[in-house]
Order: structure tokens, then sequence, then C-alpha cells
């Protein structure tokens, strides 16, 4: 038993208090430290009595209070002097505090021996004052009893025992060891008073100092007393407290190594050890301190032994089973290993064992020496590998997340910074709160942290054994591949098991194990709550940030074990560094989302992921440059890998190039395998010019043969990496083509990886860290080439093509780009441009510019290992340029010979053959040297200089042919062929507009605007477009072509135009084509597409009304030319301008309004005299601005205009008149009383004009409203009206209807419409209220009292029975109705227009449509003048006069909708256009159900009139948007009213119109929804169903322009015509016997007999009508012939169109459609003329029925054994 006073507390003087200190020698028992204790030590030592026994079991429960309560011996805490640097301060004592032990009774002087050590003043006699000057002794023991109450511990439960061994007693941190007789540790919180304290950039967790002291072996009865404490009296151990080992670290100061104020070491890194161990060293190994308080003069390898000679030492101390107490009460050990029988090192001693093993390695490195052996401890150190082994074999096979067989997805929350609520108070992020479903129990939560500790225990040994081992000079055998196996394992299964899971449960990714979604739970609220710790970097969970730590550290020197020069892996070994390295690549991170902002990497894991990456890329790359053999099948593994990339978001991991920018981490391990093939060159191009070096005279031995070897290796190291970069891109390529053609829902997009990959290529070309770039890209480009001319199959050629297309424009406008900023700069000549001019100042540049480069490479491979490989790659790309610049030039020396009149160009060719030979030396002479870092400025030079280099290279030599490519893809069959290589022309435009100056080009463009496919319009007006606005001068030349299609078919065409004429009138200055382009934008505000309206109307206005720089007089001229130009409607004019008026009146600048009125009305007043003034379109202008804002017009303005009302002499002055007018009758209700002399002027103006009209009776419309309207508004002068229409009714009255007398007719004509244009404008039965003459008057025109407006509406109608002709009586009734809309549900009314349309001619139809049409339209407007009004309880009864209104309209509609529907399909154009009017209306104004109107729109969709069909699809798709599931009936019905209609044009009826289906604009509508389009497809199918035996009628011609139809239909996906052919399969297989019938059927009669009425016989008892038996006939021929027209266009097969299953979505059947290429350019139709001749005639005689039995029979035993054999056959 080892004596209890040994475990007492002595005094120890550190260093750091040396200046306060005496030395004296140290005491070697506690008995010579406290004499007056010495009795009682040995009592307690050695007890005899029951009183002594007592006596210790006290002390001991006094120590252990201590040690828990953290209290110190005595009672009174000692107060730190506040300045410990300060020598003549004086201490703050309290009232003395007893020294330690001073609850034991003490013994007397007289029995004490020795002398006294320095006594403090607490042990002396109390003083009323304190000693000013305390001694040395005394400082030290009261900074004793303070250093012990400051360190001790604060009790926290962490379990650190192992996993199958339960804790039974409570654990200290750390134990000294038995030996010592001084286990009293000490351990200062600051640092060094006379040292500066350091900043550590990854500081350690806080970990509490602490004093132990080991209790003795006890009895069972003093050991229950133990065993009744609980845990929680444990002090803390975290297994995060270990720093971070760099394994590269280059560049850190000596000081860097000092540990500043570390627990429980000094400055250089020991632990802090008593003198009991100082005695027992000494023995064994020579110390290099004199005395306590100097510095540590060892070195860093006898530091290291010295450890390692400590560890074992303590180890050897074991019993052979050691028990857990007996470990844990150590120095170095904690734990026993899984079995139980062997002690485990503490993490904190694997942590000093790291520090010190690295500090040797590093200041090994630093002194740049050669190590060839250390001389070291072989035994102590494979003693110490096997220790470690024990741990990480502890860690294997642990799963610290089991499933629970449930699948959790946590949302990962960022911290929001700044974040406020609705109400601008900052709101309080507090992060999810564990989810309510998580309930982890407290024994999982114990077991998984357990688990997690065990398992960093582990990372943290395979950590210290990959540092151990990398100590350069170790013996080989301790490098054991079993024991660097169990390393790399055990650190790639702490990344994959633990690290992964975690990153990627934060990321959102489905997560097994409860207890891991608590940890992630755990993490993501820490990090919302800001709460993670930043010494772990990354990880709230100390377990899980010290298994990143160690995984990140370990890393790196994975990477240095595999590179030693003389070290080679074994294979498994290989592989396991191969995985553990591809891993970071593809793992999926939390990103965060914030607002208005993309998603970027989440904060949380970002810096361990990046370190993990990076070095994970090193590793993988070191491997691959130094195994070939395993070159090949890492390769595979990193595309088998590919697909997580894309499923788990990995993509968006970037790798930071030096100028800032980034590519894709893919791409960048892509690029650095490449540069790695050039690992080993050099080296093997010097020992091959060593091994030829001649030794007497240091000459190279045959230097041509020794060039032509480097020229050979250069060469091949190239060849194999292009051949690495081939076999990556065919892959890629493949597999996209694959993505394209058969991809389902769960492959891998590798398209996408192929698009990333590229343009990174494009990013980094030609820079100096890349120079294997231009050599991919190279590779790459004629692979995309090359492809589709090696790939089988159509649809797989075209998906190659499509490939292609999508990258040669980006490729060739980044060449095209390169090229003109090369030669904007400094221009360096190349090889060749070198050898051709005799240059030799040339390759000086040239060489220097490469010299630049490689300086660079080599100055910032200091800082980056990947740029090692950069420079070798470099080297070995330039010695081969020089190896082929040595070629020529020996070619051109030899030409040069045998001419002597080249002789001076031969001596410079022979210097610079001479300077080349020079240069492919000093390629692989050395590297070259930099003495400083390299800086922004040397990067920049860099770059300019590889730049200056590549000019030559031959990637820049392909822009001719990638430009040739693109326009021979131009002329392709297939649309997205065309489309894309416009698209990529585009791109090189931009590049370079130059371009276009090629006629090829030019030509080929041009073409495609004239293209059928509406994509391929698109790309030709987007790049002329961007080419007109980059190049202004030419916008005249290419505006006709733009402007043409601002009517395109195609609505993003129209769009795309639309926005091209906006940005040309931006950038041109010719006045005439800004006009036009105005004009052209306002056809596009009367586009049927909303967008493109509101587009074309808002490109208007910022031309007409800018926001800023508005002039009134630049607008209203250019207005004026504009209208002066237009030669649209006047309707389309006015829908353009109120359309800019709202525009402005949105964006608060109606005024501009007025005062462009303003404007024109002053160049009106100033050109009076102007005989060439244009006022016509100033009025037009005044009109059309006026028009939603009448008040405008003020008196003065009105005068203006009424100058210019005139007789008219022509149209164009009538026109104006009319303006006028228009003008005056929406303003005078606005103008003043006051403008008495204006109103007496226009009203005796106008009536003049009324009483002597100068035209047609049409042309008095507004005059004789102007007229009212002053009347009624300023004047009141209605007497003069009543005048005006009393006589005009007396003459009415006096006339007899003579219609041979034209001239009476025209006089009795217009005085009718005199009297409905009054009866129209002024209500004279309102008048009569107020007036008495006009009441009387009134009363005495009638002949009884009735309203005005019903006695001319019977005397209009008694007119219209007299006259034939009906346009006046018509113009009177529609005036009349317009004002007094009741009349027109008269009965007389409708009986009036049932006779007009019945008995009436094409004029009178078309005129009484046209008053249909207008009444309609002013019913609307009269609606919208009113405004909106309240709505009350009457709205919902019925009572409200606006539904009165409406009823009105539709009760006109449904009254005459049988006419109007009638005139629709009457094949007369008129009444066709002017009943699609009508129709148009009652669409939009929903007055008829949508269902009956379709019989009229689908047949009038396939008119040949463009107009009308287009119209009638406007409507189509309008009643589709508004009732399309109403409308998704019916199809047979509305297809047969569409043939039924076309057969009333032509006998023979075709289903294609205009390069498509009749029917295929209603098809076009069906898009939106895939149910709609089956049911349309399955409906049209149904058509060729029949039955023999039946009695309905079998129409073969109807069948026929169905399946016409069918064949020419715009099909968007692959099941639509495989559905098509899998309904006609089954007609044909139904249709046999249908063939069984006909071929035993025989019908009797000569040929040309008519075969109506006879019957086709087989048997007496069967028979069939003939023609019946023969239409079947021809209705299962016509399925046949249909059916395979399609497999052949799209390529299909019948095998795959029956297996299809109709209403399920298949990954083939959602492809998108592709035809072949041969039919892409036109639809092919179906044409039956040979192989069915009868199908579009029909069968009518006796020949033809048999003439169809043989052609029938054929066809089916074709179709039935050999299939369609010429398909060609089939097509025009």
């Amino acid at each position: 038993m080892i004596p209890f006073a040994h475990y007492t507390p002595t005094a120890r003087v550190t260093e750091h208090f040396a200046p306060h200190t005496v030395s004296y020698t140290p005491p070697t028992t506690a008995a010579a430290v406290y004499p007056q204790h010495t009795q009682a030590f040995q009592a307690l030592e050695q007890p005899q009595t029951a009183q002594d026994w007592m006596m210790r079991q006290a002390s001991e429960a006094h120590i252990l209070a201590a040690l828990q309560n953290g209290s110190s011996y005595g009672n009174l805490p000692y107060t730190a002097p506040p300045s410990m640097a300060n020598h003549s301060s004086q201490p703050q004592l309290t009232p003395p505090a007893p020294l330690p032990y001073s609850f034991l009774p003490q013994t007397p002087r007289s029995a004490r021996t020795g002398a006294d050590p320095p006594t403090p003043p607490s042990a002396a006699p109390s003083s009323s004052m304190p000693s000013p000057v305390p001694s040395a002794g005394e400082y030290f023991e009261q900074m004793l009893d303070h250093q012990l109450r400051l360190s001790t511990p604060t009790p926290t439960p962490t379990p650190t025992a192992p996993l199958d061994i339960p804790m039974t007693a409570p654990t200290p941190s750390r134990w000294p060891p038995p030996s010592s007789p001084d286990p009293l540790s000490i351990r200062s919180e600051g640092p060094s008073p006379s040292k500066k304290p350091r900043n550590s950039v990854n500081p350690l967790p806080n970990r509490q100092p602490s004093f132990e002291i080991q209790p003795p072996r006890l009895t069972d009865a003093q050991k229950a007393m133990y065993q009744s404490m609980t845990p929680s009296s444990m002090p803390p151990r975290s297994a995060a407290s270990m720093r971070s080992t760099p394994a590269d670290k280059d560049n850190d100061s000596e000081e860097d190594d000092i540990d500043w104020g570390q627990s429980n070491t000094d400055i250089d890194g020991d632990w802090q050890m008593g003198p009991g161990h100082s005695r027992e060293y000494d023995q064994s190994t020579p110390r290099l301190v004199a005395r306590t308080g100097d510095k540590d003069q060892r070195s860093l390898f006898q530091k290291v032994q010295n450890l390692l000679e400590d560890i074992f030492e303590e180890s050897d101390g074991f019993s052979a089973t050691p028990s857990l107490e007996e470990v844990n009460h150590t120095r170095y050990f904690h734990g026993l290993s899984a079995n139980g029988e062997h002690p485990l090192l503490s993490p904190e001693c694997v942590d000093k064992l790291v520090r010190n093993f690295s500090r040797l390695h590093k200041s090994i490195r630093t002194r740049q020496s050669k190590v060839e052996e250390l001389p070291c401890d072989v035994d102590l150190l494979m003693r110490l590998l096997r220790i470690l082994e024990r741990s990480m074999q502890d860690g294997q096979d642990l799963d610290p997340f089991p499933d629970n067989g449930r699948r959790t997805v946590i949302e990962n929350t960022s911290p929001a910074k700044g974040g406020k609520g609705r109400k601008g108070k900052k709101t309080a992020n507090n992060g999810p709160d564990p989810s309510p479903e998580l309930e982890v129990s407290e024994e999982e939560k114990s077991t998984g942290e357990r688990i997690l500790s065990t398992i960093s225990n582990a990372a943290a040994a395979a950590l210290c054994c990959l540092v151990v081992l990398r100590t350069p000079g170790l013996p080989k055998q301790l490098y054991s591949e079993d024991l660097l196996t169990q390393a790399v394992t055990t650190v790639r299964s702490q990344m994959t098991a633990v690290l992964f899971p975690v990153i990627e449960g934060l990321a959102g990714e489905r997560i097994r194990s409860n207890f891991l979604a608590w940890l992630v739970t755990d993490e993501s609220a820490a990090s919302a709550k800001g709460k993670t710790k930043k010494h772990t970097s990354s990880f709230h969970n100390a377990s899980v940030a010290s298994i990143a730590h160690f995984t990140c550290a370990a890393v790196p020197h994975i990477t240095g074990l595999i590179n030693k020069p003389n070290m080679t892996f074994g294979e498994q070994l290989i592989i396991d560094s191969v995985y553990l390295a591809i891993g970071p690549v593809f793992v999926h991170e939390p990103t965060t989302a914030r607002r208005g902002k993309a998603k970027t990497l989440g904060t949380a894991t970002w810096a361990v992921m990046k370190t993990l990456r990076t070095d994970a890329l090193g590793c993988l790359r070191v491997v691959f440059a130094k195994y070939e053999n395993q070159r090949q099948w890492i390769l595979e593994e990193i595309l088998m890998h590919l697909g997580k990339s894309i499923e788990s978001g990995s993509t968006n991991t970037r790798y930071q190039l030096a100028d800032g920018g980034s590519i894709n981490t893919l791409s960048a391990l892509f690029l650095q395998l490449v540069q790695a093939f050039s690992h080993g060159v050099g080296p093997a191009i010097r020992k091959l010019r060593a091994r030829n070096i001649d030794l007497e005279t240091g000459e190279p031995q045959n230097p041509q043969t020794i060039a032509e070897e480097e020229s050979r290796m250069c060469l091949g190291a190239m060849e194999k990496a292009a051949g690495y970069m081939k076999f990556l891109v065919d892959v890629l390529i493949r597999k996209s083509i694959a993505t394209k053609t058969s991809r389902g829902a769960q492959e891998t997009d590798f398209a996408s990886i192929l698009t990333a990959l590229v343009s990174d290529l494009l990013t980094v070309i030609y820079r100096p860290e890349w120079p294997a770039a231009a050599l991919f890209l190279s590779v790459l480009l004629k692979t995309l080439l090359d492809e589709p001319g090696k790939t089988k199959g159509a649809v797989e050629a075209n998906a190659a093509r499509a490939l292609s297309l999508d990258y040669l424009g980006d490729i060739a406008a980044k060449i095209r780009s390169l090229e003109m900023q090369m030669n904007r700069k400094t221009v360096i000549p190349s090889f060749n441009e070198v050898l051709q001019d005799a240059n030799a100042s040339g390759l000086a540049d040239l060489l220097a510019a490469h010299q630049t480069v490689q300086s660079y490479l080599t100055a910032a491979s200091r800082e980056d290992g990947m740029l090692v490989s950069a420079g070798e790659m470099s080297r070995v790309l330039w010695a081969n340029d020089i190896s082929k610049a040595l070629q020529r030039a020996n070619s051109l020396l030899e030409r040069f010979v045998a001419e002597p009149d080249e002789a001076a160009t031969g001596e410079k060719i022979q210097a610079i053959t001479q300077s080349l030979r020079l240069a492919a030396h000093e390629v692989w002479s050395g590297e070259s040297e930099s003495v400083f870092d390299p800086g922004s400025n040397q990067l920049e030079d860099a770059i300019e200089a590889s730049f200056a280099i590549s000019r030559s290279n031959s990637l820049q030599e392909a822009f001719k042919m990638l430009l040739f490519s693109l326009t021979r893809y131009m002329d392709s069959g297939v649309v997205t062929h065309r489309s894309k290589a416009l698209r990529g022309l585009t791109q090189v435009v931009m590049a370079d507009p130059e371009i276009l100056a090629d006629a090829n080009v030019r030509v080929a463009i041009e073409d495609r605007l004239n293209d059928s496919s509406p994509s391929v319009r698109d790309a030709a007006v987007d790049l002329i477009g961007k080419y007109v606005v980059q190049r202004s001068e030419l916008a005249v030349q290419y505006f006709p072509l733009l402007a043409a299609h601002v009517t395109d078919t195609g609505l993003a065409v129209r769009k795309r135009v639309v926005k091209m004429l906006r940005d040309m009138f931006s950038t041109t200055d010719n006045r005439k084509l800004g006009i036009d382009i105005c004009c052209k934008l306002m056809v596009a505000t009367q586009d049927e597409d909303d967008g493109i309206k509101d587009l074309g109307v808002k490109s208007l206005t910022d031309i007409l009304y800018p926001s800023s720089g508005f002039v009134a007089a630049d607008t209203a001229a250019l207005l004026v030319e504009v209208l002066h130009s237009y030669d649209g409607t006047t309707h389309s004019l006015e829908a353009a301008i109120q359309g800019v008026h709202a525009a402005c009146k949105k964006s608060g600048n109606s005024h501009y309004f007025g005062e462009t009125i303003d404007a024109l009305i002053n160049r009106m007043v100033d050109a009076t005299e102007d005989s060439e003034f244009d006022s016509g379109s100033h009025i037009r202008a005044i009109f059309l601005l006026s028009q939603d804002d009448p008040a405008l017009i003020d008196t003065n303005k009105a005068s203006v205009l009424l100058s210019y009302l005139r007789p008219p002499s022509n149209t164009d002055e009538q026109n104006a008149n009319d303006q006028i007018q228009q003008i005056f009758v929406r303003s005078i209700p606005f103008l003043p009383r006051s403008a008495s002399a204006f109103a007496n002027e226009l009203s005796d103006t106008v009536r003049k004009m009324v009483q002597r009209p100068a035209g047609a009776p049409p042309t008095l419309r507004w005059s004789v409203a102007c007229y009212c309207v002053v009347v009624k508004n300023l004047t009141k002068g209605y007497f003069g009206v009543w005048s005006l229409l009393r006589g005009c009714h007396d003459k009415i009255k006096a006339h007899k209807i003579d219609e041979r007398n034209t001239q009476v007719m025209r006089q009795v004509n217009t005085m009718y419409y005199i009297t409905a244009l009054i009866v129209e404008n002024l209500d004279f039965d309102a008048v009569a209220e107020d007036d008495d003459q006009i009441a009387r008057a009134v009363k005495s025109l009638m002949k009884r009292p009735r309203p005005l407006a019903e006695h001319f509406f019977d005397l209009y109608l008694d007119f219209s029975s007299t006259v034939t002709g009906q346009q006046i009586p018509i113009l009177c009734l529609n005036a009349l109705f317009r004002s007094h809309p009741q009349l027109i549900l008269d009965s007389k009314a409708g009986t009036w227009m049932a006779k007009m349309f019945e008995s009436g001619t094409t004029d009178t139809k078309y005129r009484l449509l046209e008053l249909i049409h207008d009444f309609l339209v002013s019913e609307s407007n009269r609606r919208i003048v009113k405004g909106p009004t309240a709505k009350g309880i009457k709205d919902l009864i019925g009572a409200n006069n606006e539904i009165h209104d409406s009823v009105v309209s539709t009760s006109l509609v449904q009254r005459t909708i049988g006419f109007v529907k009638e005139a629709a399909m009457s094949h007369t154009p008129s009444l066709q256009r002017e009943a699609i009017n009508v129709l148009g209306f009652t669409v939009n104004q929903g007055l008829y159900h949508p269902v009956m109107l379709m019989p009229v729109l689908i047949p009038l969709e396939a008119s040949e009139d463009r107009r009308l069909a287009d119209s009638a699809l406007a409507l189509h798709s309008t009643l589709h948007q508004k009732h399309s599931t109403l409308l998704n009936v019916q199809h047979l019905d509305f297809v047969r009213a569409s043939y039924n209609y076309l057969r009333g044009i032509s006998s023979e009826v075709f289903g294609g119109r205009r390069g498509g289906a009749a029917l295929g604009g209603w098809y076009g509508l069906l898009i939106e929804k895939r149910a709609w389009r089956l049911e349309f497809l399955r409906a049209l199918t149904k058509a060729f169903d029949f039955d023999v035996e039946a009695s309905d009628p079998i129409d073969p011609k109807f069948v026929l322009y169905v399946a016409e139809n069918l064949c020419l239909l715009d099909y968007q996906l692959q099941e639509e015509p495989m559905l098509v052919i899998q309904a006609l399969s089954h007609v044909a297989r139904d249709g046999a016997s249908t063939a069984n019938h006909i071929e035993l059927a025989q019908v009797s009669g000569p040929d040309n007999e008519p075969i109506e009425g006879k019957m086709a016989i087989i048997t007496e008892k069967q028979q069939f009508p003939a023609v019946r038996l023969a239409n079947a006939s021809l209705v299962v021929g016509i399925a046949l012939l249909a059916k395979n027209l399609l497999l052949e266009v799209y390529g299909l097969t019948e095998d795959k169109c029956l297996k299809l299953e109709r209403g399920k979505k298949s990954a083939y059947g959602e492809k998108p459609v592709t035809k072949k290429e041969q039919y892409q350019k036109s639809p092919i139709p179906l044409d039956t003329s040979e192989r069915l001749p009868l199908a579009r005639e029909g069968v009518e005689t006796v020949g033809h029925y048999r003439l169809q039995q043989g052609t029938f029979l054929e066809l089916m035993r074709e179709d039935g054994a050999l299939g369609w054999n010429d398909p060609s056959s089939m097509l025009f």
C-alpha cells in the first residue's frame, strides 16, 4: 500500500511565478512540507487503533467534500493582487486562512525533525495589520491557496466510460500517476504575465481547471462511501477539446508553436509534472532543465521521446487485467477497450501526441533537410500504434443512428438578421422546436451520445496514427498496411456514418433514425438561435463537432502518406482512399434562402464541407496521378456517383478561382484529374537526361535521340489525358442523349452535368491554372460534331444533333470573343509566325510570356497543391509545342541549305532553332523560381501572358467550322435543330455582329424568317433584332423583314417583334423609320392576345409620351405623321389611343393629352393659309385624343376646328367634317352657356349642311347629330329643329313613291333619314313637357297621342314595305332602335326582320346583320357611359333597369341567332364576315349558349378565307377559356358539321388546310390538358366504328376526312399518335370479319351496272347490301393506311402502341413526339390514290365493287403478313 501522505498536495514553484519566488530544495514527502502534522500523517498512513481509523475516514471525507464543493481547505478566501507584474504591489489579504490539512492534529515542535521550509503568513500568528511586503514564501503559499479555490471543477454529468462497462464511481478528468509524490496539478487560466496572450484562430472549448487527488485503495466499507456518490460530481470532459492539426502549414512562425495559456501544458506543450516525476525521469534520460523556472531546452524529438516513455512507464504499472477504476485514475489513460482487457489512451493524451508529432514533422520540413531515419525507439512507437489501433477497433461497426423504420424531414432554419414583423418590430427567430413527433427517450439519447463519444475517440486515434506515420524518417517496419487500412477505414466510416447523415439531414434529406432526427433538430435550432459554438466551427453537439474536426484533419495526412515517394499502397488501401475522397464531393449541403436572393450554402456546415471537399479533391488527385493502373476504375466510380450530385443538389457546390470567380466542383475535379496525367513526366525526363550525360565532358550524349524520347513522353501523357477526356465526354454525351430519348422519372439528368462542364470550360479556358481546359474543350467539340454520325437510330441521331446544337453556339461565341480580345491587345507571334517571318524578337516575347505563366504557377503552388499538376501539365503542353516548332524549323533549315539565295533567312532560322533547343532544355531543367508570393498583379500578368500564348491554339481555328455547322443545321428538316442553330448563331452575332456580313449567313437567316415553324421564326427574329439593335444603321434594311411578322401566327414571334420595334425606335435617327415603327405598333395594339396588346400599348406610350423628356410639339408632329401614314381602320386607331390614354392616366400623366391637343391646335392656327398643310391628320389626331376626355376641347379650340368645317369636295374632306362634328357632339355638353357666338355660328353652318347635303344620305348622320346637340345644350332653338322635322315629314307624306324616278327617290330617302336622325338625337317628347309650343306641334303631327318614336317606327315600316331597296329603311330603323331600344323587341320589328332574312337580297341581309351588330354595340356603349351604379335589393329581384337593358340585347340575339348562324354558313364572304361580327359580340357578352355556337365556329375554322378562319378560331378560343368543360362534348357531331360545311364548298372534302389539319386549331386549344387531348382523339377514332349487319349508314368519305385530320394533327407527346395507332389497329383487327365477308360475297351483273340495290351473296341465308359491305371495307382500308402512315412518320412500332394502357402515364408515352427527319419540313397527308383508289370516289358500280374487293384483300394480307413494304409509296 502506498502511503496516504504521498497523495497530499505539495508546494511547487512554477516558472511563471519565478520573479516572486525563492529557490529551495523541493521536499520529497508531505511530512517534510508540513512537519506540524508528521504524527497525524503516520497515523493516517498506518492506522493502528480505532481512533486512527476514524481520523482517516474523517480526513478522506473532508478532502472529498473540498473537491465536490469547490472550497479551499481554509475557510477565508484569498484576494489576488491586482497586478502580478508589479513587484512592489502589496497583496490584499483577508484574515489568514488555515493551511491545507489544518484539520489534522499538529505535532509538537519538539518532536519535529529537519528544517522548516519557508512559512507563509497564514501559518503565523494573526496580526492586526498585514505585513507591508510579504516574503516570497508567503506570497507563494497565498497564491497556492488562491489557485486551489479558483481551480475547483464545476460538476457536469458527461458519460465517458466505454459502452459495455457501466460507470460505478465518479471519474475525474485526469489523475496523477501513483508513483508521483506530487499529485497536485495547478493550471493557470490566463496567459503568463511575462508574455502577451495568443489569439487562437480556433479557440478550444472552455475546460474547467481542476486539481485532482487520488484516493487510496480502500476496504469494501470505504468503497461503499465512494460508490454512493452520484455521477454528477464528475468534472466535465469534452471530446471536442482536441485542437486542429493541419498537415501542411509551412508558413507558421515558431511563436505559433507555443501553447499560450493552455491548461496543463507549459509554454512548449509539455505536461506539468511534479518533482517526483522529474527525479524518476532524471534516472533514465538526462534533463536539460537546470532548475524550476528555467525554460525547457529539450528538442522536439526529445519531447516526443520523453512523452512516449512516460506513457508506457505508466502503462507498465497496470495489472494484468486492469480495472476501469485503476485506468481512469491515471494521467495518460482513460477507459478500457471494448473487450475490457486493454487500457486506452485518454483524448488529452492523444491530443498531446498529435501536437508533438505535428511539430516534429514541421520542424523537419522547416529545416528542409532529408532525414534518413530518426533515432527513435521502434518498440515504443509500435506499442503506441497498437494502442491506437485498439481505439480504432472499438469504433468499428458502431451505428450511432439506427433505423427506426420512419422517414422524417427536418427543415433547416437559418438565423434572420434584422428581421422585422409587420409593424416594424424585430421578430425573434427562435428556430424550429423539436417536432412533437420526435419522441426520443433519454436512454436513446444517452446511448447515442456514448456511441458518438466512442466514435470520436476512434477518429482521434486514427488521426494520431496518421500523424505519427507521416513523420519523416520513421523505420519502414512501422508502416503496416493493415494499420493504415484501419486508419483510413475509420476516417471514412466517421464521414459516412456520422458527418454526412447529419449534414444531409440539415439539408432536408429524409431521416430514418429517431436519434439522428433529434440531433439534426437540435443542430437546426441551435443554428437558428445563433448558439453554434464558435470553437467547433460547425456543430453544436460536441461529439459531432470533434468527429468533423478529426476527419477534416486526417484527410491531408492520408494525402501526404499516399504522396510519399518511397511508399506504395496496396490495392485495397487505394480503394478505401478513393472512396474516402469521392464521398465529400457528392454530399447534399444545406442551403439558406434569403428574401430577394438566391439560395446560398448554409453557414453552419460551410467551413467543414469546404475544407473537407478541398482536401478530398487533393487526395483523389494524388491517387489518380500516382497509381496509373487505377485510373480507369476511379473514373468509372466518379461517373457512377454523378447521379447523386444531381438528385441531392450537390451541383450547387462551387470551386473558388484565384480571381474570385468560381466553377462547379465536379468540373474542377474533372480538370484536375486531366492535369494529373502529367505526373511523373518531368522526373522521367530528368532521369533520362542524367543517364545520357558524358561524365568526362558533362555534355549530353545523343541529344537528338533524347529530344525525340522527351517528345514521345510528352505526347504520351497528352494522349493518355485525351483518352481519359474522350471517355468522359462519350459517357456524358451518350447519357445525355439517353436522357433526352428515354429518361424515366428517377434517372439522372446528365445533360445538366454536361452543360455545367461546358460552361466551366468556357470560363477557365486559357487561364494559367487550368492548362488542360483548352485540350478538354477540343476533345468535347470534336465529339459533339462526330457523335450524330455515329449514333444509330433516327431518334437517337436527332437527339445527338440537338445536344450538339445546345453548345456549339456558346463555344463558337466564346472562341470569337477571345479572338477579338487577343487581337485588341499586344500580339505575341506564334511559333508558326516566328518561323515564317524569322522573327527572333517575337520568339523572345513568346518564351518570356511562358516564363511569366510558369513563374506564377511555381509561386502559387506553394499555397495550393493543385497548381503543382497545373504547372506540370503546362510544361508538357509547352514542351510539345516547342517540339513541333523544332521539327518545322529543321525542315526549313534543310530547304534553305538547298537555296543559296535564302542564306540570310537561313541564318536567322538557325538562331531561332538554337533558341528553341535551349528553351526545350530549360522546360525540364528546373522550376521557375519566384522570390515573392503570388499577388494579384502577378496573376493578372500570368493571365494576360497565357491568353497571348493561346492565340495560336488549334481551338481558335475551329470557329469557321463551327459557323459552317450552325448554318448547315439551319436548313435541317427538324424544327428543333433549325431553332437551336439560330439561337446558337445569335450568341455568335452578339459576340461579333460583323458575322452577318457573310452573305451565306445572312441569306440563311432571312430564309428562316419564312419558316413554317413559329419557334424557328421566333429565333430568326431574335437574331436579326439583336443585330439591328447593335447596328442601328442597318435598321432600314431589316425593318421590312421584322415588320411583316407583327401579324405572325406565332404568339412568341409577335411578342418578340414588338419588343424589337420598340428597341429599334430608341436607337434610330431615321424619321420615316420611326413613323413606320409606330404604325406597326398601332397594329400590335389590336392583337388578339392581351399580353401582346398590352405590350404594344406600352411601347407606343413610351414613344409618344415618355416618362422623361416629354415635348408636346414633338409628340404632336410625330402623331400627325403616324396618322397620315397609317392605313388601318379608325376603330383600331381609337382602341390604340384609348390604351395609350389609360397608360398615361395610370402613370399620372393624363395632362399630356391636353398639352398635345394644344400643340395640334397651334399648328392648325399657324398653317391656316398653307395649302400643303395636312389638316385631316391634325383633325384626326384631335378626334382620337379627345375621345376619352371631351372636356379637353374648350371654346377656343372648338372655334379653330369650326373654321375647318366646310362643305366637302371629296371623301377625305367628308371624313374630316365627320370627325370635327363628332368632336363637337362629344364636347359641346361640356362647353359653357357663354359660348353663344360659337353656338350660333355652328348652328347656322350645320343647318345649311343638312338642308343642302353634298353627298348621299348616310353622310348626314353627324351633321344632324351636331345640329341637335348644339340646340339642346347651347342655343335651345328647339322650334327650328322641329320645323325641319315637320317639313321633312310633310314632304314625305306629299311625295308619291316612284322608284323609277331616282331624283325624287333621293330626296325622299334624304328626308326619311333626316327625320330618323332628328328623332334619334333629340327627344321631343321630353322637350314637350317643358315647352307648350313644341307640345302642341307634336300633338298636331299625329292622329292619336303616342310617343313620337312609335309614329316614325310605323312610318319607316310602311316605307320598307313600299320600296324594293332596303338601305334607307334599315338606316332609319337602325337610328330609331339606337335611341329607343325597346322598339326592336316589338313584334312588328321581329316580323319585319324575319321577312327580310327570308326573302331579302344578299345586300338586305348584310344590312340587317349590320343593324343587329350596330344595335348591340350601341347598347353596350350606352351601359358603359352610364358607369357603375350602386347595387341594391332590386338588383336581386330583377327590378334594375340595367338588367332590363341587357335583356334587350339577349332577346334580340335569341330572336335572330338562327338567321345569323345561317348567314355565317352561307358561303357568302360578306355575310359571313358580318355574321362573325355579330357572333363575336354574342360570345364576348355571353348572350347565347356556347355549345350551340360550336357547330358554326368549328366549320368556319376550316374556311379557305384566312381572316374568317382566324376570327372563328379566336371566338372558339374565347369560349374555350370561359367554358372549357362545357365544350369538351359532342366532338364527333362538331366534326361532322365541319365535314358537311366543306362538302357544300366542294364535292371532294380534304382534311388538310393551309399546311395542317382542318381541325388543327381546335386541337391546339386542347394542348393545356392531357385529358382533353386524349378524349378528343378517342372521339375521332370512333368515326371508324361500324357494324355490317346494322342499318345505320356507313360514310367512308367522312371517315377519310377524319383520318386525314388524324394524320395531320400537331401532336405533342408520343402517347397521342400511339393512342390513334392503337385504335386504328383494333379497327383493322376487327375488320378481319369484313375481309372474310367481302372475299366470299359475290355480286351479280356486268361491271358498268349500278350497284345500288344489289346484294352481296355469300349463301342464301347470309346476304349483305353490296354498297354497305364495300363501304365497310373502305373504312377498314382507310384505317390501315392511316395507321401505317403514322407508324412511318413518327418512327413508332405497332407492338409498343398496342401495349400502351389508356389513361395510364408511361415514360415512353410522355416523351415529346419526334418526326423522322425526312418528314419534318412539311406535313405528310394521307394518300389513297394508289392503294385505295375508291376511297374518295366511292363504290358506284359492280365493277367498282370487284375492284375494291381485290384491293382491300391485298391490303389486309400485306398488313397481316409482311407489314408495309414500301412506306414511301404512301407519300406525295
